[in-house]
Formats: structure tokens, sequence, C-alpha cells
């Protein structure tokens, strides 16, 4: 939650890598006045330290410091070979594709574990605004990352959910 306050505040994409165990974090209050954005993450990582952040080509991605899921991190560095996205496509659609990506799915299946893609809201259902996407020789994360760079998807979450973790969860 405290990511995406900043995300909203200082007009900055956000990428989370959730650590192995889930979102049971610490609850984070932060109050600042005349912060800037290096001084708010550098607060934030110091009250949940299983995390730390970095800026990568204009998107700070937080990710585990040590107690990283194998798996997402696998996911996140996929190479992916090629992804487009049309001009009305709505976030429901959007998870849907990043999640049938030949390389992810081959990675999911091996891992026996499943994308667990639901609409949450009906704004999953309304089309983002001007996103299209061409994108070839990357990696899931940066496609991740030029999705929230591009378009009015400010932050995405990747988590593991389930009694052990057979679930992947994708959420923007």
């Amino acid at each position: 939650m405290v990511l995406s306050s900043v995300s909203d505040s200082y007009e900055v994409p956000i990428g989370l890598e959730v650590a192995r165990g889930g979102t049971k974090s610490p609850e984070i209050y932060l109050n600042f006045r005349d912060a800037n954005l290096r001084q708010v993450l550098d607060a934030i990582v110091a009250k949940d330290g299983r995390y730390e952040w970095t800026l990568h080509n204009g998107v700070v991605n937080v990710t585990p410091r040590a107690d990283r899921d194998v798996l997402l991190r696998d996911i996140l560095d996929t190479k992916v070979r090629e992804f487009s996205i049309k001009k009305g496509t709505n976030s429901f659609d959007l998870r849907l594709a990043l999640a049938n990506l030949p390389e992810v799915k081959r990675k999911l299946e091996e891992a026996d574990v499943t994308a667990k893609i639901s609409a949450f809201t009906n704004a999953d259902s309304q089309d983002l605004k001007d996103l299209r996407l061409a994108i070839t020789d990357t990696t899931f994360r940066d496609i991740l990352n030029q999705i929230i760079k591009t378009s009015d998807l400010k932050y995405w979450i990747v988590n593991r959910d389930g009694a052990h973790g057979e679930y992947l969860i994708l959420s923007f």
C-alpha cells in the first residue's frame, strides 16, 4: 500500500517482487514534509528490511534482499522473444497475455504453478488509454516496467499465493 501511495504522490512507476512468504510486512507509517523520492524509498526499506530498491530505466524496482522466491526471480529474469499489445486492451486481458507468454507458461508448468488472473474491479475491464506495445528480445521484468512507464498503470506486483505457493499473482 505504501508503495502505491509513493507511486501516486511522486508520479513514479514502481514494480514490486514480493518476498518469499508473501505480503506479511510490518505496518509502515511515514510522515514526510519536503522529502525527495530517494529519502522516502530509503525510509520504506529501512522499515521493512526484507527489501531493497533500485532505479532501472526510470522505474523503481523493489526486490527482496535475500529471501527471494526463486520462481518469481526466474520469471522476471526470463528472456521473452516477443510481446505486443494493441490499443484498446484492458488490464485483465493484459495480465492474461503476459501469463500466457510461452516462456512464462513453460516456467510455470515446470514449477507446477498456475497463473491466477482475476478481474478485481470494474477498472480491469476498462481500456488502457493509449497503451500500445511491441517489444522483442527483452526480459519479463523489462516488459512490466515498459508497461507502467507508457500507460496509466503505474505499478506492478508479482507474488505467489496458495497454501504451497501454487499460484502466481500478477497485478497492476
